[in-house]
C-alpha cells in the first residue's frame, strides 16, 4: 500500500486512518517493512512519522512494485540488466546447440525483453540508462546470431523485424501515454494532461504530432522511422 501527501502532518493523519482501518478489519501493517521518502526535496529526518507507535524510517531510495525510486528527484534506478542476461543465458543454453536463431529471438523478446524494460514508461532516460539497456539488447543479438562483439546489429534487427532499443522505449511510452489519456480512471486521466507535451515531443520525431492517433498508427510510424534510418545507413 502506498500513500502520497504534500505534508508530513497530512501523511501522519493518512497513516493513522489506515492503521485504524486495519485494526477494525484485522489487517496488520508492519512498520519494519514500511519506508518513507520525499520527492522534490530532501528528507526531513527530524520529523518522525509513526505507524502503530513505531517510527517509520526515512530512506534515500524506496522500492515500489519492483521499481526503485530515488529521493528528491523521484528518478527511477533501473538495474534489470543482470536478470535479463540470466534469462537470456537460460534460453540460449537450451536452443544454442541447434540453428534456431529466430526461435531463440522470439523467446527472448517474449520472456526477457519485458524484464529489461520493466518500468521504462516512466524512466528518466539519461545517457547512463540508455547506454546500459542498449548494450544489453545489442549483446543479446550478438549472442544469438554469433556476431562479433563490436559489430553493429541495427541491420540485423531490421531484417528480423525487431526495433532498436530507443525505438522500443519510444513505442512503449507513447502507447502507455495514449492509454492514460483514454482512461476513464480519474487518477490516470488527470496526470495524463501533464504528459501530453512529452507525448508530442517524443512522437514528433516519428511524425506523430497529436495524441488522437491510434495505437496502430503509433507502432507503424515508429517502425517506418527506424527502418528509414537503417536503410539510409546501408
Amino acid at each position: 500500500m502506498a500513500h502520497l501527501f504534500p505534508s508530513c502532518y497530512g501523511l501522519q493523519k493518512l497513516i493513522d486512518i489506515s492503521s485504524q482501518f486495519g485494526f477494525e478489519w484485522d489487517i496488520k501493517f508492519n512498520p519494519s517493512k514500511s519506508q518513507i521518502t520525499t520527492f522534490g526535496g530532501a528528507n526531513p529526518h527530524l520529523k518522525a512519522i509513526t505507524l502503530n507507535g513505531l517510527i517509520i524510517p526515512w530512506c534515500d531510495k524506496i522500492k515500489y512494485l519492483g521499481v526503485v525510486l530515488q529521493c528528491k528527484t523521484g528518478a527511477t534506478d533501473s538495474n534489470n540488466s543482470r536478470k535479463f542476461y540470466s534469462q537470456v543465458n537460460n534460453i540460449v543454453a537450451v536452443t544454442g546447440k541447434s540453428p534456431q536463431e529466430l526461435c531463440t529471438l522470439h523467446l527472448v523478446k517474449t520472456y526477457c525483453l519485458p524484464v529489461l524494460l520493466y518500468g521504462c514508461d516512466y524512466w528518466q532516460t539519461n545517457r547512463s540508462i540508455m547506454h546500459k539497456v542498449n548494450v544489453a539488447w545489442n549483446n543479446c543479438f550478438r549472442r544469438i546470431f554469433s556476431c562479433f562483439w563490436q559489430q553493429s546489429v541495427k541491420s540485423l534487427q531490421f531484417f528480423t523485424g525487431t526495433f532498436c532499443m530507443s525505438s522500443v522505449i519510444d513505442q512503449s511510452r507513447l502507447v502507455f501515454w495514449k492509454q492514460m489519456n483514454m482512461s476513464h480512471n480519474k487518477n490516470l486521466s488527470i496526470p495524463s494532461r501533464f504528459v501530453l507535451n512529452r507525448f508530442v515531443e517524443t512522437g514528433s520525431v516519428c511524425g506523430i504530432n497529436h495524441v488522437d492517433v491510434s495505437i496502430n498508427v503509433i507502432k507503424n510510424s515508429i517502425w517506418a522511422t527506424f527502418a528509414g534510418h537503417v536503410l539510409q545507413s546501408l
